[in-house]
């Protein structure tokens, strides 16, 4: 099964994880699959409540695996293409540290409802690319549906990994 939320606009991936971080304002489970079907598998809430409550089964289950699944996605491109303009990471061969300012700004921007981008931003530059906040500003509106989320979730992963582990020393 190919995983479709590699492939979701790191925007949509955002809007994604503030509905998993509101679970718990949700009167019903069903209104929070629904929701999350919704954005994951790209269709209208009004069509979702008209599939049969098997078919929203299917679909919900399909959806939790492919989350498991890109929590362990471990794939670290360090170059993508968006248009005609390169963006690197500082990643080498499947190996990457933040930097401190990096880590410093996506700790800044962590409570935000949909830090994706902000974070995309932050670690993905132009070969020279800077770290002010006007660049920042620049590479979000251009990253909200040029980035995938195969490009950031691995980069995600291990910053939360540095947080358990720093939570844990």
């Amino acid at each position: 099964m190919t995983n479709k939320l590699l492939e979701l606009p790191i925007e949509d991936f955002g809007k994604f994880l503030s509905v998993i971080n509101k679970e718990k304002d949700y009167e019903f489970k069903l209104d929070f699959d629904t929701d999350l079907i919704s954005i994951g598998k790209g269709l209208g809430v009004d069509e979702i409540e008209e599939l049969p409550i098997e078919k929203h089964k299917e679909l919900s289950k399909e959806l939790m695996e492919e989350i498991v699944d890109i929590n362990q996605y471990n794939k670290l491109p360090n170059e993508i293409r968006i248009g005609s303009t390169l963006y690197y990471t500082s990643a080498k061969k499947e190996n990457f540290s933040f930097k401190t300012k990096e880590f410093k700004m996506i700790q800044a921007i962590l409570g935000k409802p949909e830090y994706v981008v902000d974070f995309a931003a932050i670690i993905w530059r132009e070969k020279d690319g800077e770290l002010t906040q006007e660049a920042i500003d620049t590479r979000k509106a251009i990253f909200s549906n040029g980035l995938k989320v195969k490009h950031i979730i691995s980069y995600i992963n291990l910053f939360t990994n540095h947080l358990i582990s720093d939570d844990n020393s």
